[in-house]
Parts: C-alpha cells; structure tokens; sequence
C-alpha cells in the first residue's frame, strides 16, 4: 500500500501544539530530558510538565533529537534552542528534571548549572532520596552497590563463566536466576537488583569461593572469603552478608516512597505526610537494630 503524504506528520506536531498553546500563556513548566543510546547513535527527548486547569498536573514531549555531543554545553545550547523554536521562556522555567548524573548536575559545570545563568531561580527536580541513600551507602563497612555491579559485571561479559555459575547452581540445589543489572543513576534498579542476588546468593558464594582468592576480584572477597573453609549452615549469615540484607531492607523503603512521589496521583499538599512517613520508618528502624545490637552484646 503506497503511503499518502497528506496523512503523515499530523498528529504529532498537532500534540505539540496544543501543549505549547496553553504554555505560551506564560505558565511555568519544568523541563526534562536524558540521553539513550540507539546502535551508534545518541538520542535526547525534550519533554515539559505544567499545571493546566482543565487536566491537572501534565506531561508532553516537545521534542525528540539525534546529537553526538552530550557534554553539559552541547546539551543546554541544544535545550536552550529547542525551547526558542517553540516559543517558550526560559524566564518561565522553574525546574530541571534529569537523573543524577554528573553531567547534569555537577557542582561546577553541569547542565543544570549552565541553565540557571539564564534562569537563577531554577531548582534541581532530580531524586534527593537517591543522592541520601546513595551517599549512606558509602558509609557503611561493605560497599553493597558496587558488590552489585562486580557480581554482574563478571558474568554479563563471559558465557564460559556464566556457565560454570549455573553448575553452581544445581550444586546448591537452586534454580537458576538470571542477575539483574543495577545501572548506577537509575536508583530504582537498585533495590530489585539486590533483592536478585540474595536469592542466587548462595550459588554465586560457591562459585566464587571454588574460584578462590586470587582469582576473585577484591571486593567481592571480602563478602565470601570468610567462608572459605566451609559454607554457613541454613540460616545463618556472616557479617558481610547482614550488610546485603541491611541494605535490601531500607532500600525497599526508599524504593516505596520514590514510587509515591513518582506517582501522576500525588499532589504538593501530601509531601510532608510522605516525607514524614519515611522519617518514622527509618528512625523505628535505628531503633530496632540498636536493640538488637544491645541484646547480642549482652548475650
């Protein structure tokens, strides 16, 4: 069937339209994009979100580009021009939404930074709840996250390795379970991901013990190497592996809260009730480990 011109390019620019005919009635709106990569190529979508009065709290892509360049200058001169050809101010900008990379958010220079020369009263619109339980992460004694990313990093790249993982698997009577890949910016995969590995932790422990120390990358021994000479009964866990779990279990908190402050249905008017609801859970939780740590000591 031949394709009839007069057809095409309609309801796209059409949508766009409607979107920028009620911004350009100088309403404030956020802006967001993040790069994605197709085969060679680097991709950036432009969306905005507004208030309007007759559909509430609204999303709409404005744009959809292909640009080599992803440093900070490259993408806020690209952003910068996307918003003129579409007749918007960046005097009505009051928010940059992207996730927490560097590049967006650095310090010195960033997106977000080039962006406020021409807006100061820009604010950040990326994960702050990301950023605390990232950095609380850091302080602990074993690095879980990038305990994550080696385990993964070790057999994604290796069919023989992958291999010789799923004998593991029926050597410890498990079924076997794909990892699931945790990419550092996205907070969310984070949680799932460590959930992953606990219940294919004891087929990657033999495994990694079978490889030995010297063969082992360094930090994933210093989760497993305590068990060298012998596996934990059923049940019970070794320091380093507390520390999985501990992870796990706060992470599921921040991950529920994320999803609330995500949701279309949430409004302004319920933050504090969500914020406060995740300070409680996270306070009864200090408390409960402190007990528990007091009664073991005592003990």
């Amino acid at each position: 069937m031949r394709k009839n011109k007069s057809t095409e390019n309609i309801l796209s620019p059409h949508s766009v339209e409607l979107a920028l005919s009620e911004l350009k009635e100088n309403k404030p709106f956020s802006l967001a994009t993040d790069a994605s990569n197709k085969s060679n190529l680097k991709f950036f979508p432009v969306s905005v979100r507004y208030f309007s009065s007759t559909k509430g709290v609204t999303d709409r892509l404005i744009d959809f580009y292909e640009d080599s360049d992803e440093t900070a200058d490259g993408v806020t001169t690209k952003l910068l021009a996307v918003l003129e050809e579409n007749g918007l101010q960046v005097e009505n900008l009051v928010s940059y939404c992207a996730d927490n990379a560097c590049v967006n958010y650095g310090k010195h220079h960033s997106i977000f930074t080039s962006l406020k020369t021409k807006q100061a009263r820009l604010i950040k619109a990326n994960c702050n709840c990301h950023n605390a339980a990232k950095h609380a992460c850091k302080q602990l004694t074993y690095d879980v996250e990038q305990l994550v990313l080696k385990v993964y990093n070790e057999f994604s790249s290796s069919a023989k390795r992958l291999d010789e993982l799923k004998g593991r698997y029926d050597f410890a009577g498990e079924e076997y379970a794909a990892l699931l890949r945790h990419i550092p910016v996205r907070w969310l995969s984070l949680e799932r991901a460590v959930e992953g590995l606990i219940k294919c932790w004891k087929a990657v422990k033999i495994y990694f013990i079978a490889e030995g120390k010297e063969e082992t990358n360094k930090l994933i021994w210093s989760f497993v190497g305590d068990q060298e000479d012998g596996l934990l009964e059923e049940g019970e866990l070794s320091i380093p592996e507390c520390y999985i779990h501990f992870v796990h279990s706060f992470m599921k908190v921040f991950t529920q809260v994320i999803k609330q402050l995500e949701s279309d249905t949430t409004f302004v008017t319920q933050l504090f009730c969500i914020m406060e609801k995740i300070r409680t859970e996270l306070v009864e939780m200090i408390i409960f480990l402190a007990l528990q740590l007091t009664t073991t000591s005592s003990i």
